[in-house]
């Protein structure tokens, strides 16, 4: 992606796919026979639960702030992506998951795993620098995509805390790259090298 001051961190999938040796996703999608898993079975969802455990904390080993860690995912990764975003923090005190602590999530083509855990309906004051952008891609089943009463139920969860913003009209699974630039462009935070660089410019902390 060539993103000025920032380093990428790709992270593989936990869940195997059957028949393909190298293949990975974010929760079981398939079942040895090769049939599509529903969303609403109780594999999927602690396939989901689990990933949540692995993931509950990106970042912290290496030394990254919170705050300037951007989720981005395609399709079951977009999912997971929204999923963290909203539901990620298993430690946090009160009835049920809360949001991790991140700078924003950009969902492609994903949808809303609405898991019955899922108890919280808004996000603490403190995090209300979370920003989101969502994709709807028409190409998708309304079932594993973000249907009607999924965004509405998205909007709903982020309304006066994040940004949403829906790319209709799409055809075919791809990533909208100018969304994604213009999105990160306006939301990451950058430092200004060339005005650090001069010499009558001290930095007070």
């Amino acid at each position: 992606m060539q993103l000025p001051q920032t380093a990428l961190l790709a992270i593989r999938g936990p869940s195997p796919i059957p028949y393909f040796d190298d293949g990975t996703g974010w929760f079981p999608a398939f079942d040895q026979l090769g049939e599509e898993i529903s969303w609403s079975s109780p594999q999927a969802s602690t396939g989901v639960q689990n990933t949540r455990k692995l993931l509950k904390s990106p970042g912290s080993g290496i030394g990254w702030p919170p705050g300037q860690i951007f989720l981005l995912g395609f399709a079951q990764g977009g999912t997971i992506a929204l999923d963290l975003a909203l539901w990620g923090d298993l430690d946090a005190p009160g009835p049920g998951p809360a949001p991790i602590l991140c700078g924003g999530v950009i969902s492609i083509a994903g949808g809303l795993f609405d898991a019955a855990s899922c108890v919280r309906a808004s996000l603490p004051v403190e995090r209300r620098q979370l920003w989101a952008l969502v994709t709807k891609d028409d190409s998708i089943d309304a079932s594993v995509g973000l249907g009607t009463r999924q965004l509405s139920r998205l909007k709903s969860l982020l309304e006066d805390h994040v940004q949403v913003e829906v790319i209709s009209g799409k055809q075919g699974i791809s990533m909208p790259n100018s969304h994604i630039f213009q999105f990160l462009g306006a939301h990451l935070a950058l430092r200004n090298l060339k005005l650090e660089a001069m010499s009558d410019v001290v930095q007070i902390n």
